[in-house]
């Protein structure tokens, strides 16, 4: 069997290739601009799942986070595998097997963070499914809201990078996105690596972990060919997922990195651009 790791040695199915399994972002992808899921998404995810067609997920957030939040958006007992942290977690919900793995020194993370020093930024780390922020203001604030995540300040994150951590989260606002990018290039890349997962967040984790990973991986936990996943996303942290799916499928809202790596296009999330697309390509009613 290939390593959930390797990239599948065929490549995208030629024509219009058989699906086995579907996977999606969440955030301005499966969820419209309130971050719920609306009612037409649910009744097609359904309906694909009635044609025997598994149904994931695939985001930047943490699995224990979203087991409340898939209860609030009437996913629970529609997803059939989540992958989270930008692929280094990976969980069959219909066994509740779960993978962690793929963790960052602490000393890694305390040098992106002085790096950022002196950029008007926050620094969170994820505990338990609790976003632990190195201090209390406005970002955090915005990140608990748009995010409907738990939130926690420990000052500096001295006690919460006590031990290796997934992720580091950059938070900034939209207009210093630019400025936090370039100066990522300053890190080191051999120890972290660095992804903008939204106009106000930037993410580091371990070098080469991505949702191409977590595809590969979340198929092989089902027994499914990697080659037979059709992926949907809209940010930079969705391209290699994007590319390497037998299909995959920008959001009418994507930035433009996914566009071009895109096989298609559909609507926007604001009007349910995946369930539009599903629809259509699985002749669903």
């Amino acid at each position: 069997m290939t390593s959930p790791l390797a990239p599948t040695p065929t490549g995208r199915l030629r024509g219009r290739p058989g699906i086995s399994l579907v996977l999606c972002d969440l955030d301005g992808t499966l969820l419209d601009p309130e971050s719920m899921v609306s009612s037409r998404t649910l009744s097609t995810i359904d309906a694909l799942r009635r044609r025997g067609v598994h149904f994931g997920t695939a985001s930047g957030r943490d699995l224990r986070s979203l087991e409340a939040l898939f209860d609030l958006w009437g996913l629970t007992g529609l997803v059939d595998v989540a992958v989270g942290m930008n692929g280094a977690d990976v969980a069959d919900l219909r066994t509740g097997q779960v993978e962690r793995d793929y963790l960052v020194r602490p000393e890694v993370f305390r040098d992106i963070m002085a790096v950022y020093a002196d950029l008007p930024v926050n620094f969170a780390v994820v505990v338990d499914g609790t976003y632990v922020a190195a201090h209390d203001d406005g970002l955090l604030d915005a990140l608990a809201e748009s995010g409907r995540v738990r939130t926690a300040v420990d000052p500096g994150l001295v006690a919460t990078l006590d031990q290796p951590r997934t992720k580091l989260h950059v938070m900034c606002h939209a207009g210093d996105m630019a400025r936090v990018e370039r100066r990522a290039q300053l890190t080191d890349a051999t120890r972290a690596t660095g992804v903008r997962t939204a106009d106000t967040l930037f993410e580091f984790q371990y070098p080469g972990i991505n949702k191409a990973v977590g595809m590969r991986r979340a198929a092989a936990m089902l027994g499914l060919e990697a080659g037979r996943v059709m992926a949907f996303g809209d940010a930079e942290n969705d391209v290699e997922m994007l590319h390497e799916a037998a299909v995959g499928v920008a959001m009418g809202n994507a930035r433009p990195a996914v566009r071009q790596v895109a096989d298609r296009g559909t609507a926007t999330n604001a009007d349910d651009g995946v369930a539009v697309f599903l629809m259509d390509w699985f002749g669903l009613d």
